[in-house]
């Protein structure tokens, strides 16, 4: 999984919490020393996707 995604949005994925609940610790997860976006959707922008782009309306922000 993606550290940026479980740093700053997994808290509400089913498989993440079912993971978590199996037992699976994420806690060790850190963004070493990288820029994290606060979504998808700023990074898709960040790295050149329109933001009026079909492909982010599903997007949870």
């Amino acid at each position: 999984m993606c550290a940026g995604f479980l740093l700053h949005g997994a808290d509400h994925n089913l498989s993440v919490r079912i993971k978590s609940i199996q037992g699976d610790r994420f806690d060790d997860v850190e963004d070493g020393g990288h820029q994290l976006y606060e979504n998808y959707r700023a990074m898709a922008i960040a790295n050149g996707v329109s933001p009026d782009d079909p492909v982010l309306a599903q997007c949870r922000d």
